[in-house]
């Protein structure tokens, strides 16, 4: 048997030193053992991926992510300072109201411009914009704005939110989306204010008036807050509002991702299939 340092090679069969194999050499029982470093214990707790993935999955938790919404919305619309009558709004109505915000329906109980105060209606308007962006977008837009990394379970929602079949460039997609969208509301706002303020309103509502009407026509929201008992049918026969309202309500529905391909292709044989179907068929 050869020794070699604290291990030993078989030398006995023919198949061992054809394979090589070392043996831990066993002390014996005169010999001293060898001085170890101590090393303390450490508890390590693992949890069970299986039930992570439940709850985790990108479905579900962009449906928990809306209910929150929808839930903190709701909330908001109950305090008193919210409604022009006494006391605070009904729970169905506060929790309608909200859901149709979020979803951008635009379906209400309550007439927006006479039931809900200035305070009301911005928080209507607060939700109308993060449901027209949808929430994994404004979150991972946050993210980039704070130095902070995306990371893959945030690109998987951020996928899965705008039904993308592409991986690639979502951060960049992230930031493109929420600039053009928060840019076209802004440039459709001071139109609206600037003609508002010239021949319809005072400079205070003539403000709230273009902002409000800006964010719901371009999410598709359908909401009103014009002071009139007539609503919209106010501006009926005013071509320059209507025309303007119609622009953001189309640029708005032909949804962000054909918006930006118009902007950066600029020319139509360069643009997606995408863009070309959509364009195609909404001028059908």
């Amino acid at each position: 048997m050869v020794v070699q340092g604290r291990f030993q090679r078989c030398e006995l069969p023919r198949r061992c030193r054809v394979l090589n194999i070392w043996r831990r050499r066993v002390p014996d029982e005169n010999e001293d053992a060898p001085n170890l470093p101590r090393t303390n214990s450490v508890l390590v707790t693992v949890t069970n991926p299986r039930l992570q993935s439940r709850f985790l999955t990108s479905p579900f938790v962009i449906i928990y992510f809306f209910v929150a919404i929808i839930g903190l919305g709701t909330l908001l619309l109950l305090l008193p300072f919210t409604t022009r009558t006494d006391g605070s709004a009904p729970f169905t109505v506060a929790l309608f109201t909200a859901t149709s915000a979020i979803t951008v329906t635009g379906l209400v109980v309550q007439d927006t411009a006479f039931y809900w105060t200035r305070a009301g209606q911005a928080i209507i308007m607060g939700m109308i914009y993060v449901g027209g962006l949808g929430f994994m977008t404004i979150a991972t837009f946050l993210l980039i704005l704070l130095g902070q990394r995306v990371t893959l379970t945030q690109r998987l929602l951020m996928r899965e939110n705008l039904m993308l079949d592409q991986f690639g460039n979502l951060v960049r997609l992230t930031v493109a989306i929420v600039v053009v969208a928060t840019g076209i509301q802004l440039l459709g706002f001071v139109v609206l204010f600037t003609y508002f303020f010239l021949f319809v309103y005072p400079i205070g509502e003539a403000l709230w008036q273009a902002l409000f009407h800006a964010v719901s026509g371009f999410n598709n929201a359908g909401f009103i807050a014009f002071n009139h008992p007539s609503g919209l049918e106010v501006f009926k026969s005013d071509r320059f509002v209507i025309g303007v309202l119609a622009m953001l309500i189309f640029i708005g529905g032909i949804s962000y991702l054909v918006v930006i391909d118009l902007i950066r292709a600029r020319r139509f044989s360069r643009f997606s299939l995408n863009t070309k179907l959509v364009i195609m068929a909404t001028l059908a």
